[in-house]
């Protein structure tokens, strides 16, 4: 209906001019007909003229309006997020964040208490999760809307609003998870393979093996990659960075593959990326996700300086699928460590030990010697000469850790991994003989104290089905192993008294670690020595006090354990540890070590912004 040519105009306009749809009265025989009657479409002419030139200038103000703010796309945007005035990182530190990239969850210590609080990002204050005390290894649901995370043992899951806790199965020494869009959870433990469990509750079913004749230790750090079909988890053989595997699980079929050497904690990212944690660093090479395989050999370093939690050597970054990045950040020198004696007013003495990546401390019997385990490729163990200054690495056939002398100073005795399994070896300690292995065991064993003639050994075991227990090793006879305490909770670092009588350790019972001492070999009463936290605790050789460390903390207690136990209150020697200590003979000062790199702890997470643009131009994904 529209108009067929310019005359069609024309003759609209002259019937308007003549009076519209008002019909002559009189017909003139010799004057011409009037025109013709419009049609519907011309009698709308005058409304759709006006509807157009409305729209014409509406146009016209639209594209001439100062131009919307557009979103930054162009490059990452860097910033903090601060922890709350007074709270701290412990050495439990797990971070978290939501696949939309708006929420991050992390553990701090607020008021002397570990937790995990709820930051939005558009938000500048922090909120406590109720029921999540001592939590730790969280992740979060596909919808962002629950966490998921573990405390006393047990897996448990808390909504992003705030509602109780609800607890889903035990889960034991449980290394983070992964929450699959069809409500199934895959964790690993520090001893297991990988397991599932309904996000609703239920008895965990295992899903891998381990393989011990390639000496596999724990299948951990799941993710469900896209699809639902395949799990990227980390296989681990040990605690060096050089003992750590990055594989791909088939769900369907069981069939796993290697894909990184020397890596932990891998995330696929929908970069194209494949991002891990190595040495303090995060490194990221390409990934094709349809063949699961890694297209590119060397990988890059794309964040520099990422800080590593402590039992679980679990690295402190998340990345949410909208390209966010958050991590903790730490000095790259975190590792590196020097020898300091420290009085009891905490004034300090540097020693003159070359700097390394120092864990344990374990002072010799005549204090002329220090065992040191140096954390590199795989864990060594290496004795330092104060008389001579010489630093010297003691021979055994694998990755060990957790050193200590026995009474008479002829011995060594520390964890290490061989064929799969944690237990304990002893070895001469000139270096001469072969190791001899004094525990056999499927669970991480780790010798603690000694009593005072060296004919008992004290450790813990951490048993998938009960957590950690105290244990003890008679060297005469058979040398079997007796269980001393086993509960529902958490007991570790079991530590004889100067008598032999008495042992000291720590436990969670009460909802936090604290100190407590019961009487060797039993039975008898228990008495809580600390009252504020703690744990480590050590018998000064004296036999009068009892030492314990919260964080950062070096506590003392007076006590007397004949005729009866009777304990003192706890006072703050000084507030400078960052790591394990050892006691010298006198009680007086404390062998330690400090951080090479004075750079202060973290104290907020950094956020980036669009952070894939930035990895896609350092490591160019693949087609």
């Amino acid at each position: 209906r529209r108009w067929q040519a310019a005359s069609d105009l024309h003759d609209e306009l002259e019937w308007i001019k003549q009076g519209g749809h008002e019909p002559a009265k009189t017909m003139v025989p010799e004057q011409a007909p009037p025109p013709p009657a419009p049609k519907v479409w011309q009698r709308m002419l005058p409304w759709a003229g006006a509807v157009i030139l409305s729209i014409a200038v509406g146009i016209t103000v639209w594209m001439s309006r100062p131009a919307a703010p557009q979103p930054i796309t162009d490059g990452p945007v860097r910033l903090e997020a601060a922890l709350p005035s007074g709270d701290f990182f412990d050495g439990a530190v797990t971070l978290a964040i939501s696949p939309d990239g708006k929420k991050l969850v992390y553990r701090a210590v607020h008021q002397g208490v570990p937790q995990l609080f709820l930051r939005e990002l558009n938000s500048a204050e922090s909120k406590p999760l109720p029921g999540t005390e001592g939590g730790d290894n969280q992740f979060f649901s596909p919808d962002g809307q629950w966490i998921a995370f573990l405390a006393g043992g047990n897996l448990k899951k808390v909504s992003a609003a705030g509602t109780a806790a609800i607890t889903l199965c035990y889960a034991g020494s449980m290394r983070s998870g992964s929450w699959s869009p069809d409500d199934t959870i895959y964790f690993g433990t520090a001893t297991s393979g990988l397991m599932r469990v309904s996000a609703s509750g239920g008895s965990p079913q295992p899903i891998t093996q381990l393989d011990r004749s390639q000496g596999e230790q724990s299948h951990r750090y799941p993710q469900v990659l896209p699809g639902g079909k395949t799990l990227l988890f980390t296989i681990e053989s040990g605690t060096g960075f050089d003992q750590s595997q990055l594989a791909v699980l088939n769900l369907d079929t069981g069939d796993r593959r290697v894909v990184i050497q020397g890596g932990k904690a891998g995330v696929y990212l929908p970069s194209g990326h494949l991002v891990y944690f190595r040495a303090g660093n995060l490194l990221a090479v390409p990934f094709d996700l349809t063949g699961n395989r890694v297209t590119k050999e060397a990988p890059e370093t794309v964040i520099e300086g990422v800080l590593q939690g402590g039992g679980s050597r679990r690295a402190m970054f998340a990345a949410a699928a909208d390209g966010t990045l958050a991590y903790i950040p730490a000095s790259t020198q975190q590792y590196n460590r020097r020898l300091i004696w420290v009085d009891r007013d905490g004034s300090s003495e540097p020693i003159p030990a070359p700097v390394r990546a120092y864990n344990d401390v374990a002072l010799s019997p005549d204090e002329r010697k220090v065992a040191l385990v140096v954390a590199a490729g795989i864990k060594e163990i290496w004795i330092y000469d104060f008389a001579t200054g010489a630093l010297t690495r003691f021979p055994t056939e694998g990755s060990s850790e957790s050193v200590m002398w026995t009474p008479d100073g002829k011995w060594l005795t520390y964890q290490s991994t061989r064929g799969g399994y944690r237990n304990i070896f002893w070895k001469a300690a000139d270096g001469s003989g072969v190791e001899e292995r004094l525990t056999t065991s499927e669970h991480i064993q780790n010798p603690m104290s000694w009593n005072p003639d060296g004919t008992v050994l004290a450790f813990w075991e951490d048993d998938p089905n009960s957590g950690f227990d105290l244990w003890t090793l008679p060297m005469q006879g058979e040398r079997t192993p007796k269980l001393f305490l086993k509960t529902p909770v958490q007991e570790q670092d079991p530590a004889f008294s100067a008598d032999g009588h008495w042992l000291a350790y720590m436990s969670d019972e009460s909802g936090r670690p604290q100190v407590y001492v019961q009487p060797y070999p039993g039975p008898g009463a228990k008495w809580q020595i600390s009252n504020e936290g703690g744990g480590a605790p050590q018998w000064s050789p004296t036999g009068r006090e009892l030492f314990s460390r919260t964080e950062s903390q070096l506590l003392a207690v007076e006590v007397t354990t004949s005729p009866s136990f009777r304990a003192g209150k706890p006072r703050l020697l000084f507030d400078s540890l960052i790591g394990n200590y050892d006691v010298s003979r006198n009680g007086q000062r404390f062998l330690t070590f400090e951080p090479a790199d004075q750079t202060p702890p973290a104290t907020q997470i950094n956020v980036v912004l669009n952070w894939f643009e930035e990895l896609r131009r350092k490591v160019p994904a693949a087609r």
